[in-house]
């Protein structure tokens, strides 16, 4: 019975009582940050703010958590509306930061849903190398062959780039 108390999830010993509020103490700055970081993108997109600041800010959020599916669409949002008011070179630089964007997130979580979503919104604005594209599948699914997220993706880069079934099988 005492082992089975000690050990808890995945064999990682139980914390006591002390070392878990010594741990979120420990994080209590991180979350404060978190915290306001958030107010402060929530407040931009209610306000329909749409600028470089805006958008640095929500990317931040991002990075640290990507599963928060508003602040993808706000970014969308926002990309849309930069690229009606930029010019063209300008209007690509916005898609290749948000690629970048994307994968510092994939890194955090590679089965996020809505990078995974916003990184094929991203490819449907007609910006990308797809066979870039297939590179990163190909090393996502190194990490994680299961990544369903990923193996989606995929299919929807392959039909993009017409490859037959005969190529796709023989990538698996």
């Amino acid at each position: 019975y005492h082992l089975l108390y000690t050990i808890s999830m995945h064999n990682r010993p139980r914390e006591t009582h002390e070392e878990k509020l010594e741990r979120k103490e420990k994080l209590r700055p991180k979350v404060e940050k978190y915290k306001l970081l958030s107010q402060v993108v929530f407040a931009n997109h209610h306000a329909h703010r749409y600028d470089a600041e805006a958008l640095a800010m929500s990317g931040k959020l991002l990075e640290n958590n990507p599963e928060v599916y508003t602040v993808w669409n706000y970014r969308k949002l926002a990309v849309v509306h930069m690229l009606q008011t930029m010019a063209a070179n300008e209007g690509k630089a916005i898609l290749d930061g948000e690629l970048k964007l994307t994968v510092k997130a994939l890194q955090k979580n590679p089965k996020s849903y809505g990078t995974w979503h916003h990184r094929k919104w991203v490819v449907s604005q007609g910006h990308t190398d797809f066979h870039k594209e297939l590179v990163l599948c190909g090393q996502m699914l190194d990490l994680d062959e299961r990544n369903f997220h990923c193996w989606s993706y995929r299919r929807y880069i392959a039909q993009r780039l017409q490859r037959s079934y005969e190529e796709e099988l023989e990538f698996t």
